[in-house]
């Protein structure tokens, strides 16, 4: 399992993105005070892209609310999902 690079802390548990062998992405959640990892699915949005010449997914905080994210830069053109 490989990790993305953002951490994100929301009501007492870290969140981030991982990707199993398998090449699908979720997200990990782990809580603090009870010490207990959960998984998350993502939208397809956010974990299927093709075509892509770089990639970058992660997580973050904005106004108290979770958001996962991912920015595209393609031959194209660039996208930003959140």
């Amino acid at each position: 399992m490989r990790r993305e690079d953002s951490l994100a802390f929301i009501r007492g548990s870290f969140h981030w993105i991982c990707k199993d062998n398998l090449n699908k992405y979720f997200m990990i959640l782990f809580n603090i005070s009870n010490e207990v990892y959960e998984e998350m699915s993502l939208p397809d949005g956010i974990c299927n892209i093709s075509n892509m010449v770089y990639i970058t997914r992660g997580v973050s905080v904005i106004e108290g609310m979770l958001y996962a994210y991912s920015t595209c830069i393609k031959v194209e053109g660039s996208t930003f999902k959140l």
